[in-house]
């Protein structure tokens, strides 16, 4: 985690991994400590948010293509492919061919994950949610933009990510293994290797869009939090924390005091 901090107000900046194995175990005092420390806590979105029905509409608007395919794009064999990985999720085939890539793409890859026994209810995000229930909570986005902004990435990319995902199942199961190992232990390079390394040199949009722009907003709103005074804790993606484009990065280049705590 790292602390932003000035004379009146002190910031955690907690990296989180939304998806993890059950049963793992991370918690620590210093976690705790912060948690019951925090006037404030901040997530990505709103906890819930990601259930509401008008979101639920506004994937299907966003991510849903009439009148056209996936497997019309698609090679033979990553048709082949994509029927195999979405097999296990009883999900009609009509209905994935129908997803627009960035939809089919992310319901794969979670699919997948779920199926090795990984869980978005053993997540970071849903663990620290009902430990700070008396809290104020808060948001640097909306769910519904986080669905805009992969809606948006240009049909080339989208085609680029759902490809890398039908072609990298097995070892994107084993990085995300190792990517919760190094997260546990704070091993930050091999994180950044790990989360940013290959989507920044073969996928820039893509990279650009998740990352670049979203940690420059985010760091925005930090900044006008810090003109103020208290302790806030936020939680958010790991990899929009370490790097060169990482939020903690982008506040020390600004002149605020930043420590990684180990």
């Amino acid at each position: 985690m790292w602390i932003v901090s000035d004379a009146d107000s002190e910031i955690t900046l907690y990296p989180t991994i939304h998806i993890l194995p059950n049963g793992m175990k991370w918690q620590s005092d210093e976690l705790t400590r912060r948690l019951a420390d925090a006037e404030e806590v901040w997530f990505e979105i709103m906890p819930g948010s990601e259930t509401d029905p008008n979101l639920q509409a506004t994937m299907m608007r966003l991510g849903m293509a009439p009148g056209s395919s996936l497997s019309s794009q698609l090679t033979a064999a990553e048709v082949t492919a994509l029927r195999e990985a979405i097999a296990p999720l009883g999900m009609p085939f009509e209905a994935v061919d129908a997803m627009r890539p960035w939809l089919a793409s992310t319901l794969v890859s979670v699919g997948a994950l779920v199926q090795k026994g990984f869980n978005p209810d053993a997540g970071v995000e849903k663990q620290l949610q009902p430990l700070v229930k008396d809290k104020k909570i808060r948001a640097f986005e909306s769910a519904e933009s986080q669905l805009k902004m992969l809606a948006a990435i240009p049909e080339a990319q989208q085609f680029q990510m759902l490809r890398d995902t039908l072609g990298e199942m097995d070892e994107s199961i084993d990085m995300l293994n190792e990517m919760a190992r190094d997260w546990s232990t704070g091993d930050v390079k091999d994180l950044e290797e790990e989360l940013l390394s290959e989507m920044k040199s073969e996928m820039p949009i893509v990279y650009a869009a998740v990352f670049t722009a979203r940690n420059e907003n985010w760091a925005n709103q930090i900044e006008i939090e810090m003109k103020g005074a208290g302790t806030d804790f936020m939680a958010v993606g790991a990899g929009h924390l370490v790097g060169e484009d990482g939020v903690p990065a982008i506040l020390k280049a600004r002149g605020y005091k930043v420590e990684r705590l180990r």
